[in-house]
């Protein structure tokens, strides 16, 4: 990369990681790749014909995940029978994903099951390696349970027991469609390691190879292809969704271990663009917005809460749109008063999957947080400061649980979520996980937060912000006391979600100030702030791409030396520390040679901020460094991050100059 292109790289990473860090968007409730067909363990898995496995004998079949044309994953697996009694199936599961475009890594899963002739259950372990996290579930029936026992591999050790009659591994569904191929529908309960799923099951076709619709409960139904040896052939979404996108999953060879890659520009965290800039957040008194999808009953969503309500709704051609009005919250007039007990309440304040209220870590804190405070507001408040502050932004495909999170210090939204709901719940205050997406920057991304039960009234709160949520900032789709209880809408929302801006009321500019430069000094009217550049040359370009606004600033006659100032919305209670580790975090994964070289607080405008210079490697042929420095402030639901960039060498050249232009920022 030549000197020239650097100013270009820069700007593309300013706008690139503010859409990303600022927010905790991603709201992937464990690895679940719902973009790939039934899986993992699931119809697409090699199977056996009825009666003809023999003891020693080994059949395989290999799998291929592919969305948008990127094979990103694939299973193997091989049967067996060790014996007259028995039917092993050893499955080999990988997949390649990036979270939000900036956080790629590796998933890899191995599991062996053990069945009767009659594909009851008899014993299972699996073992799982992700980004921060390492899992071992293991199995057995005894006198007519499942019990199972979860270890995530860092202390904590969880059981749960499942009723064994009538059910089946997941990975034996291929079999039992070939066994009952003469029916025309039938329906099993099948467990995916943790949980129970019904499985509906509509046959299409049987002429040597068989068609099945398949609907898993919690997903959208697909065709499933299986051959005349009972071994699958492919699976694709058999229902229309609002986009297009080809997502399918066919047999082939174990070549496909070398041709995985991640899917670039993808959207299963429900990216949606923004059609209407909205600009700062927090100055928006009320916005009506649609929400359209397909193939998904109205019932199964919940969109009221404190600040959000339905205006109306319509079904046309096979689209749902639900009209949805979002307002402003008077945080003022926020119920008071003492945490006490509500009736119907329990699932509320209860444990759970990943939400472990009466664990002694979470006990501890909760109290530590709660200690000479009897006002819940103010309680709930505490949590949120401490986990906004405390928890490290870190886009994982895993979901952590809440003993988990506290001993790792990080994770993304859904891991702020859960141990807000564990917290909440240890000091019997009850707390519900809600889903849908938030204001990133110009796109709607998918993400969890939560609401909480005070004064008999359901408040909406975002620990990753750490702040009461205010107006159109989130849009809910549904709310849950568990985890698992909020994928139903997300994972069938994949590929078919649309949003609008119907309308919106915002506050007004003060009188007499617009946005724009004039002459060497530029002013945002919208989030009320002014900089001064330099008076002559440095060229000055303006620039806004959805709601994030860019001020660019270049020396004449120099290359690869840029300053830059970009303005965005920020929930209200982010701090610059947190925007910050968000940026550095993901542009240590972009760029080459990452190192990070000083980092120290600054004060401007009578703002507290962070600074941060770091270096980097950047070109191919002609390999330069360059050196890069972040000033970010946050104030009232606006972020400012001042960027200086310049090749090693040629920083403390212009560093002065870079000084005098921070130095000139002012909030009106």
């Amino acid at each position: 990369m030549s000197e020239k292109k650097s100013g270009c790289v820069q700007k593309g990473l300013l706008v690139k990681s503010i859409l990303i860090v600022v927010f905790m968007v991603v709201m992937t409730a464990g690895f679940t790749p719902v973009f790939a067909p039934l899986a993992p363990n699931g119809v697409l898995s090699a199977i056996s014909t009825p009666g003809a496995v023999l003891a020693a004998q080994i059949r395989e079949s290999w799998i291929a995940f592919e969305r948008k044309g990127t094979t990103f994953g694939y299973e193997h697996l091989k049967i067996s029978a060790p014996d007259d009694k028995t039917i092993k199936y050893a499955v080999e599961q990988s997949f390649k994903v990036d979270l939000v475009g900036m956080s790629p890594q590796d998933i890899k899963e191995n599991t062996v099951l053990i069945t009767d002739k009659n594909l009851n259950p008899v014993s299972f372990s699996s073992t799982a390696s992700y980004k921060v996290k390492s899992e071992k579930i293991t199995g057995a029936v005894e006198d007519g349970k499942l019990n199972v026992t979860y270890d995530d591999q860092c202390g904590t050790v969880s059981k749960k027991t499942f009723d064994a009659a009538s059910l089946y591994f997941s990975v034996c569904l291929p079999e039992l469609i070939v066994r009952r191929a003469a029916e025309k529908t039938f329906s099993v309960n099948i467990f995916d390691m943790r949980y129970i799923r019904r499985a509906d099951v509509r046959m299409i076709k049987n002429d040597g190879t068989i068609e099945a619709e398949v609907t898993i409960e919690g997903n959208m139904p697909e065709i499933v292809a299986i051959d005349s040896e009972g071994l699958a052939l492919s699976s694709s979404r058999s229902v229309e969704t609002l986009i297009k996108v080809d997502s399918k999953s066919y047999r082939t060879d174990e070549k496909i271990k070398d041709k995985l890659a991640v899917v670039p520009n993808d959207d299963t965290d429900l990216t949606i663009e923004i059609d209407r800039p909205l600009g700062n957040m927090k100055k928006i008194k009320t916005a009506k917005i649609a929400v359209r999808w397909m193939n998904i009953a109205l019932q199964d969503f919940v969109l009221s809460d404190n600040r959000q309500k339905v205006v109306s709704d319509k079904f046309e051609n096979g689209v749902y749109e639900v009209a949805l009005e979002l307002s402003r919250v008077d945080m003022g007039a926020l119920p008071s008063g003492a945490v006490k007990p509500a009736a119907g309440m329990d699932k509320y304040i209860g444990e759970s999957e990943f939400i472990t209220p009466a664990d002694t870590a979470v006990v501890e804190l909760a109290a530590k947080l709660a200690a000479g405070e009897s006002d819940a507001v103010k309680i709930v408040g505490n949590i949120l400061k401490w986990i906004n502050v405390n928890i490290k932004t870190d886009f994982i495909a895993e979901t952590l649980s809440a003993p988990q999170v506290l001993k790792l210090k990080r994770g993304k939204c859904s891991e702020n979520a859960i141990l807000f709901a564990a917290l909440a719940r240890a000091l019997k205050i009850p707390a519900k996980l809600s889903l849908g997406v938030t204001n990133a920057g110009g796109r709607w991304m998918g993400h969890m937060w939560n609401e909480v039960y005070i004064g008999e009234k359901w408040i909406a709160v975002d620990a990753g912000a750490g702040e009461f949520i205010s107006g159109a900032s989130h849009i809910k789709f549904i709310d849950s006391d568990t985890v698992n209880g909020t994928q139903n809408v997300r994972i069938k929302l994949v590929d078919n979600l649309g949003i609008s801006v119907i309308d919106l009321e915002s506050e007004k500019a003060p009188a007499g100030v617009q946005t724009g430069l004039a002459a060497n000094i530029y002013t945002n009217a919208e989030y009320g702030c002014r900089i001064s550049l330099p008076e002559s040359g440095w060229k000055l370009t303006e620039e806004k791409k959805g709601d994030i606004a860019t001020l660019s600033a270049k020396p004449d006659g120099t290359d690869g030396v840029d300053f830059a100032l970009v303005i965005f919305s920020a929930p209200g209670n982010m701090s610059a520390k947190t925007i910050i580790d968000g940026r550095l975090s993901a542009l240590s994964s972009m760029l080459k040679d990452f190192k990070k070289i000083s980092e120290g607080s600054v004060k401007i405008s009578g703002l507290e901020g962070v600074r941060v210079r770091f270096a980097h490697k950047a070109g191919k042929k002609n390999v330069i460094t360059l050196v890069n420095e972040n000033t970010v402030l946050a104030y009232e639901g606006a972020g400012f991050l001042l960027a200086c960039l310049a090749p090693e060498g040629e920083f403390e050249k212009y560093e002065k100059e870079f000084e005098k232009i921070i130095a000139s920022f002012e909030l009106l």
